[in-house]
């Protein structure tokens, strides 16, 4: 789920599936966390109930998040301030954080699972079948602590944290959409700038993680991608999906069964180096413990829709924020050249290897970040459990009691877009506010550190984070360096943006999409792009 800030322009029918999945969400919650410990009981009194904006007892809350939409928690917020709101909506309770300090309590506390709803997704939306999601619920019901779950997400994290097989992701994804920019010699108008930007970078990710026999090398299926991410949370939420989130559903459909083609193909043969280590490995992994191929479809599908859900949005966001603003573009032009080195055959290299000496660049991204991260941060209560913490540095500590089965979100719209944390700009764009020295004390830096989660938080913490970093800076400082981009007639501007429940990183919206121009800039016309990984 997915809490967001009133942008005033989402339109009724996106505000009343808010409080409709609400109230879905909790009692999937219920069935996917069933293998859970009996509950225990405690005397520490749970957060304070908050009273709902229209007082009707059970249903108040539910018409508010239909009335308001993702906004209904920041209002509550503001009406009734506290560390953390309980809301009690039909069939649960759900513990809303909105104190940073709460926030980090609540990501050490290993009670608070994402477990549950990583299989709900899995199964919902990835599409896995009845009998691979009995195989995993029976591993997490026997608490085993050797499980295709644990080695496969440990393969994972092993294969992003650094070293040689991240290194190579990186080239490969840069070399892919550095072949893209390659191609824009003179002015070139493109009708829509967002679809622009994911046709590129999904297809340099793509082959960077499958190779030569990448399924999406047939257009088709990008498309039927493309159907599938843009509804993919209505397979969610809404019942009968095959009706209500049809698009989705066939989309899905489409991308399970090339998944299941490519891994029947590599069922009878060796993956050679064009596919990535993280693919390679992960096949290790399905061999194992004897995956069948629609388990390896349901994995690989979720994959890729992590691979690629944010990523791409933050990468679009960061170029609309950097080139509608004059000064903070040429600033960071300024900041970049001495990392790009030009030869005399043309050739312009960016060293990402030196990102890190770049402190503005890496400024307008945590900004970036802070701006279009909505994540919910959600987790499920596997047993009763107590959060202690001190809010505003008070030597005092706050105590509450968290109930087993309840839902947990630590919105990060919400920490994002708070004043008392951010300051009377909250809701602005900044690109040099995390350079330093822009808060009065230390207390106040802390407190934005505490708040600032647009990857998670906690064992948690987004295992592609690295990859992401250098693929998006890297190709942003090709493009802010070589290119212009503008409004194709007017100045460019900040498109709408959209928040469909769920989604961890806002996507613009599709019918009010940029039409830009794209040139190269004066005495840069001749060169080629490469990169230093």
């Amino acid at each position: 789920m997915s809490v967001v800030v009133d942008f005033g322009y989402q339109h009724l029918a996106e505000r009343l599936s808010v409080g409709l999945a609400v109230i879905f969400f909790a009692y999937l919650v219920k069935i996917f966390s069933a293998f859970t410990n009996p509950s225990k009981t405690a005397k520490v009194p749970e957060p304070p109930a908050v009273t709902a904006t229209i007082p009707i007892p059970f249903l108040g809350h539910t018409i508010g998040l239909m009335r308001h939409g993702a906004e209904y928690f920041t209002k509550l917020s503001k009406s009734a301030p506290a560390p953390i709101m309980k809301l009690i909506m039909p069939g649960t309770s759900l513990y809303v954080v909105t104190a940073p300090e709460a926030v980090q309590a609540a990501y050490r506390d290993q009670k608070l699972s994402l477990l549950s709803l990583s299989l709900m997704f899995l199964h919902r939306v990835g599409g896995s079948t009845a009998d691979f999601m009995n195989q995993l619920l029976g591993e997490a019901r026997l608490s085993l602590t050797e499980n295709y779950w644990h080695d496969m997400n440990k393969v994972v994290r092993d294969q992003l944290a650094g070293g040689e097989p991240l290194r190579q992701m990186n080239s490969r994804v840069l070399e892919g959409f550095f072949n893209v920019i390659n191609g824009v010699k003179s002015d070139v108008v493109v009708d829509d700038f967002y679809q622009w930007v994911w046709r590129s970078l999904f297809k340099a990710k793509t082959n960077a993680l499958y190779g030569d026999h990448n399924p999406f090398k047939n257009e088709t299926l990008i498309d039927q991608y493309w159907a599938f991410e843009e509804d993919h949370l209505n397979l969610m939420f809404r019942p009968m999906p095959n009706i209500f989130a049809k698009a989705a559903y066939q989309g899905r459909a489409a991308v399970l069964t090339a998944f299941r083609e490519f891994s029947k193909y590599y069922s009878t043969r060796d993956m050679n180096d064009d596919v990535s280590s993280l693919i390679r490995n992960r096949t290790i992994v399905n061999k194992k413990w004897d995956i069948d191929h629609d388990g390896v479809a349901a994995t690989e599908l979720s994959l890729l829709y992590g691979s690629t859900a944010n990523a791409i949005p933050t990468f679009y966001w960061m170029l609309i924020y950097i080139f509608q603003d004059a000064t903070l573009l040429e600033a960071l032009r300024q900041e970049v050249r001495p990392i790009v080195s030009v030869g005399e055959d043309g050739v312009s290299t960016v060293d990402t290897t030196q990102l890190s000496t770049c402190p503005l660049l890496k400024s307008t991204y945590q900004e970036t970040l802070r701006m279009i991260s909505r994540h919910p941060g959600a987790r499920i209560v596997e047993e009763d459990t107590t959060l202690s913490f001190s809010v505003n540095g008070s030597d005092k500590k706050t105590v509450y009691r968290l109930k087993k089965g309840s839902v947990v979100q630590m919105p990060a719209g919400l920490l994002h877009r708070s004043e008392q944390t951010w300051g009377d700009d909250a809701n602005e764009f900044n690109g040099f506010r995390f350079l330093g020295g822009t808060s009065t004390d230390k207390a106040t830096e802390k407190m934005r550190k505490n708040a600032y989660i647009p990857l998670g938080g906690g064992k948690h913490l987004c295992p592609g984070r690295h990859l992401s970093y250098t693929e998006i800076l890297g190709s942003v400082v090709a493009l802010i360096t070589g290119f212009e981009i503008t409004g194709a007639e007017n100045a460019l501007k900040i498109p709408n943006q959209v928040h469909q429940f769920g989604l961890g990183i806002v996507k613009p919206d599709t019918k009010d999409d940029l039409r830009i121009r794209i040139r190269p800039r004066n005495g840069w016309e001749d060169k080629t792009w490469d990169f230093n990984a």
